[in-house]
C-alpha cells in the first residue's frame, strides 16, 4: 500500500526553493491504481461475517480499527524520516531534494530550518559589523535604528514573505541582547567619564588646598547628576575620590578630613562625617593606609634618597645625624610613606643607640682602667680596641708609643682582645718584617717591665711566646743589642726545617704513617691524661671522649713541635709526647650528656670578677694544681661528690630528683661568674620568680632489709632577689660548688639558673704561711673504732664506678 501524503499547499516562489505541494494540508485517502487498500477487503469480509454470524460484527469492527491505527503509525514514521532528512539537508547546505519537495513534511521542515540558519548567520555578520564599523565610527548612535536599517538592506526583498519573516524573526531574536548591552556600556562609559572628570576636579582642589564645605556639596550634587538612579551612591563616590586625593597629597589629608567634619558638608546642615559615617570611616582608613605606604614615584624617589643616605650613617658626625633625623620627619609630613620612613628611622635609632652604648662602654672602660669599677671581662675584650682608637687615638698599638700603650694595657689586666693577641703575635714571628718584629718586641718589653714575662705572654700565642721567651731571656742574660738578638734567634728558628707531611717524618706511605701517628697520639693522650694519674685507672681512663676536632688539633700541634724539636735532634715520637704534655695544663674534663669529654681551654689563664677582684677560674680536671697547697686535686671527683650531696639535700632542683643526664655547659652568664650552667637532657635548670618549688630531701635508711627514701619538706615561692634566694635554700645546697646565676628571660624578666663553679672542695687547704701559723704537734695515736656499713646494693656499686649520666 502506498504512503498517503499531505497535499494542497499554496504555491510559493522562494529563491533556492522549488514549488511546494498544491493544496493546504488535509489527510485524505488517495488510492494508487495498481494497489488495493486492505481496508476495502476487510469491509466486505466484515459484512459477510455479519450476515452469516450476526453476533460477531462487533469483533470485526475492532479488527478494522486496529488496522487503521497501524496505517497511521507507519505514515507518522515516514513523515518523521522526511523531517530529519530536511533538517540535515538544510544544515549541511544541500539544495532541497527534488523528490522530497513534493512532500509537505520535508518541504516545511527544510524551509523553516533554512530560515533560522539564515537568521543566525545574519546575527554573526551583524555583530561583526557592530564591532568593526559601528563602534569605530558612530559609537554613540542609536543601535536599534542601525539594526533595522541593516536588516532591511540585508534580509528583505525575497518573493517568499513567510520565509523572509522567519529569517527576520531569528535575526531580531539573536541581536536583542546586543541593544541592552550596548546601552549599558554607553551609560557606563558616560558615567566613568563623568566620574573621572569629577575625581580630577577633587584631586586638583586637594592639591591646591581649596576643598571647602561648599565644594563638598558641589561634589555630591555632581555625583548625583551622573547617576540619578543611584543617588545614594554619590557620597561613597565622593569619599573614594577624596581618598585618592589623600593618597596623592598625603600632606593635605588632615586638612581634608577636618573639612569633612565641619557642619554644612553633609545633609541638612550636618557634617559629611555625621551624614555618611560609613563613607567617612572608610576614608579615614584609606587616609591612614595612604599615609603609611609609598604610593607615587615622587614619594619613592624621596624615600630612596633617604635610604641611600642611611647607608652612610656610621660615617656621619652627630650634627649630620641630627639633620638626617629632621629630614626624615619633613619627608614623612610631606609625602607620608610612614612605613618606609619608620624603617629608616629604625636604622637611625639603632645608630644613635649604638653611639650611646659605645659612649657608655668607653666611659665604663675608662672607669675600669682607672680602677674605679670592677673589671667586666666581656666589655673590656670587646670595647678596648675601639676605646684605644677613638678615645686614645691609637689606631695600631704597634705604631704608637710602646710605653704609653703598655700603661693602658697593663691596667686592663689579663683581659686581652683577640685581635691584639693576633696583631702582636703575628708581627713577632714575621721574620720577613724586622721593623714589625722590633715594634712588637718593644711593646712586650714595656709590658714585661711593668709586670713580668708571664704577664706579657697573655698577648701571645704559644708559638710566639716561646720565641719571645727566648728573646727576653737573651736580653736579660746578655748585653747584646736587641736588634742582634732578634736576628740571631730568628736565624736559629729558620734553620728548623718545617715538617711537610707525617709520611716524611715516619718514613712510610701516607696510610701507614697515619696509623703510626694515631698510635703515638693515642698513647700520648692515654699517658698524659691517664697513666700519669690524671684519669687514674679503670673506668675513666677507658671511657673519656676526645672530640675529633680536638684530636685533630693535637695532631696538628704535634707536627709543629716535631718540626721545632727535630732541628734539635729529638725523635719524633718524643716530640709528639711533648706536644701533648704542653697542652695538658689547659685541658678540662667536662661531664656532657652522660659522658666525660676532654676539652681544651683556649684562654691560657681563664678568670672571672668577683667583688671587684679578678679571680682565676679553676679547671675541671682529674689533676688540677692547687696553688695554696701545691698539690694536685681531682676537681672532677669533687664535682661528683658535691653532685651526690645535691641529689640528697636538694633533689628538687633536678629533673625527677635524680642526676641522670646532667651536663655542665659553658653559658655566658655562668662563665662570667667562673661557673658552668647545669643542664639535664640539654635543658638548663632555670627557675623564674614566682615559681613554686616543693622542698624535700632524701634520707637513706635500712628498713626490713631494704633501702628506703624519705621525702619531707614544704612548698616555697622563688623570690626575685639573691638575698632571699640564698636564705631560702640555706642548708639545702652543698656548701660549695652549686649556686644560682641571674639570667634575663623574656618579657624583661629575670630568672635564676642553677650553676656549678669548680672548686677544690675539702682539699682547698691553706697557704704555707697559714699552715705554719696553724701548726700543732701531732696528737698521740689512738685506735680508730671499726665502723660496719650495710652491704652495698648492685646499683650503688655501679653508681660509684660509672660516669654520671
Amino acid at each position: 500500500m502506498a504512503k498517503e501524503i499531505r497535499s494542497g499547499r499554496t504555491q510559493v516562489q522562494t529563491p533556492g526553493l522549488p514549488s511546494g505541494p498544491s493544496e493546504r494540508s488535509k489527510l485524505v485517502s488517495q488510492p494508487v491504481p495498481e494497489f488495493k487498500s486492505s481496508r476495502l477487503g476487510l469491509d466486505g469480509l466484515t459484512q459477510s461475517f455479519a450476515n452469516f454470524f450476526g453476533a460477531t460484527n462487533k469483533a470485526a469492527e475492532t479488527l478494522m480499527q486496529a488496522v487503521e491505527l497501524g496505517d497511521r503509525k507507519r505514515i507518522e514514521q515516514e513523515n518523521m524520516a522526511q523531517k530529519r532528512q530536511a533538517v540535515g539537508d538544510a544544515l549541511t547546505g544541500k539544495t532541497m531534494d527534488q523528490a522530497g519537495s513534493e512532500d509537505y513534511d520535508y518541504y516545511d521542515t527544510y524551509r523553516t530550518v533554512l530560515a533560522e540558519k539564515t537568521g543566525s548567520e545574519a546575527v554573526r555578520e551583524f555583530k561583526d559589523w557592530y564591532q568593526k564599523d559601528f563602534l569605530q565610527k558612530t559609537p554613540d548612535a542609536d543601535l536599534a535604528q542601525a539594526r533595522q536599517e541593516w536588516a532591511i538592506k540585508n534580509l528583505t526583498g525575497s518573493n517568499d514573505p513567510e520565509f523572509e519573516g522567519m529569517s527576520l524573526s531569528a535575526f531580531y531574536k539573536g541581536t536583542e541582547t546586543m541593544l541592552g548591552t550596548h546601552m549599558e556600556s554607553r551609560l557606563k562609559a558616560q558615567f566613568a567619564k563623568g566620574r573621572d572628570n569629577l575625581e580630577a576636579v577633587i584631586d586638583a582642589d586637594a592639591g591646591n588646598g581649596t576643598i571647602s564645605p561648599e565644594r563638598i556639596a558641589f561634589y555630591i550634587q555632581s555625583a548625583q547628576k551622573l547617576d540619578p538612579l543611584n543617588a545614594h551612591e554619590a557620597a561613597p563616590m565622593v569619599a573614594n575620590a577624596l581618598a585618592t586625593a589623600v593618597q596623592n597629597h598625603p600632606d593635605k589629608s588632615q586638612a581634608i578630613l577636618s573639612v569633612l567634619d565641619r557642619e554644612g558638608t553633609g545633609i541638612n546642615g550636618k557634617s559629611f562625617a555625621a551624614s555618611f559615617p560609613d563613607s567617612y570611616a572608610k576614608l579615614q582608613q584609606k587616609a591612614v593606609t595612604s599615609f603609611e605606604q609609598t604610593n607615587t614615584m615622587a614619594e619613592w624617589e624621596a624615600v630612596n634618597g633617604l635610604r641611600e643616605r642611611a647607608m652612610k650613617l656610621k660615617e656621619m658626625n652627630d650634627d649630620d645625624l641630627a639633620a638626617f633625623g629632621e629630614d626624615l620627619i619633613r619627608t614623612r609630613n610631606r609625602y607620608g610613606a610612614a612605613n618606609d620612613i619608620q624603617a629608616i628611622q629604625g636604622l637611625l635609632g639603632k645608630e644613635a643607640e649604638r653611639r650611646a652604648t659605645e659612649g657608655a662602654n668607653f666611659a665604663h672602660v675608662q672607669q675600669m682602667l682607672m680602677g674605679a669599677t670592677p673589671t667586666d671581662v666581656s666589655v673590656l675584650k670587646k670595647v678596648l680596641p675601639d676605646y684605644m682608637k677613638k678615645v686614645m687615638g691609637v689606631d695600631n698599638i704597634l705604631k704608637a708609643d710602646p710605653v704609653q700603650v703598655s700603661q693602658i694595657l697593663v691596667r686592663a689586666g689579663t683581659v686581652v682582645p683577640e685581635d691584639y693577641k693576633a696583631q702582636v703575635s703575628g708581627a713577632l714571628v714575621n721574620f720577613d718584617n724586622p721593623a714589625g718584629q722590633m715594634a712588637a718586641a718593644n711593646l712586650l718589653f714595656a709590658i714585661e717591665k711593668q709586670r713580668d714575662q708571664k704577664f706579657a705572654a697573655n698577648y701571645l700565642t704559644d708559638e710566639a711566646y716561646r720565641y719571645y721567651k727566648h728573646i727576653s731571656d737573651e736580653k736579660m742574660l746578655t748585653s747584646e743589642p736587641i736588634e742582634a738578638t732578634l736576628a740571631r734567634v730568628g736565624e736559629l728558628r729558620r734553620n728548623a726545617k718545617p715538617v711537610e707531611s707525617w709520611s716524611a717524618v715516619v718514613g712510610k706511605p701516607p696510610g701507614e704513617a697515619k696509623v703510626e701517628v694515631d698510635k703515638k697520639v693515642n698513647a700520648a693522650i692515654k699517658s698524659t691524661f691517664g697513666g700519669s694519674g690524671l684519669l687514674g685507672t679503670g673506668f675513666f681512663r677507658e671511657n673519656i671522649t676526645v672530640p675529633p676536632d680536638l684530636r685533630e688539633r693535637i695532631t696538628d700541634y704535634a707536627m709543629a713541635v716535631v718540626s721545632e724539636r727535630g732541628a734539635q735532634g729529638v725523635e719524633w715520637g718524643k716530640a709528639v709526647e711533648e706536644a701533648v704534655g704542653r697542652m695538658a695544663n689547659r685541658a678540662s674534663v667536662i661531664p656532657q650528656n652522660g659522658r666525660y669529654v676532654l676539652r681544651f681551654d683556649d684562654t691560657p689563664n681563664p678568670a672571672y670578677t668577683e667583688n671587684g677582684m679578678t679571680v682565676p677560674r679553676i679547671r675541671l680536671g682529674l689533676e688540677v694544681y692547687n696553688p695554696k697547697t701545691g698539690d694536685n686535686v681531682s676537681t672532677v671527683k669533687v664535682y661528683e661528690n658535691q653532685l651526690d650531696e645535691l641529689v640528697q639535700k636538694a633533689p628538687f632542683f633536678l629533673k625527677n630528683g635524680t642526676a641522670d643526664d646532667v651536663s655542665l655547659i659553658e653559658h655566658p652568664f655562668a662563665v662570667s661568674k667562673g661557673a658552668y650552667a647545669v643542664a639535664q637532657n640539654g635543658n638548663y635548670r632555670v627557675f623564674e620568680p614566682g615559681d613554686k618549688v616543693s622542698i624535700w630531701s632524701r634520707e637513706i635508711s635500712m628498713t626490713d632489709g631494704r633501702w628506703q627514701t624519705v621525702k619531707e619538706g614544704k612548698e616555697v615561692v622563688i623570690p626575685d632577689n639573691e638575698v632571699d634566694l640564698n636564705a631560702m635554700f640555706e642548708g639545702h645546697l652543698p656548701s660549695k660548688g652549686f649556686g644560682f646565676v641571674r639570667i634575663p628571660l623574656s618579657d624583661d624578666k629575670t630568672g635564676w639558673m642553677l650553676a656549678y663553679r669548680p672548686n677544690f672542695g675539702a682539699d682547698e687547704g691553706m697557704t704555707l704561711e697559714e699552715r705554719e701559723k696553724a701548726f700543732q704537734p701531732p696528737a698521740a695515736p689512738r685506735q680508730t673504732p671499726q665502723v660496719v656499713f650495710p652491704p652495698k646494693t648492685p646499683s650503688q656499686v655501679i653508681k660509684e664506678r660509672a660516669p654520671r649520666m
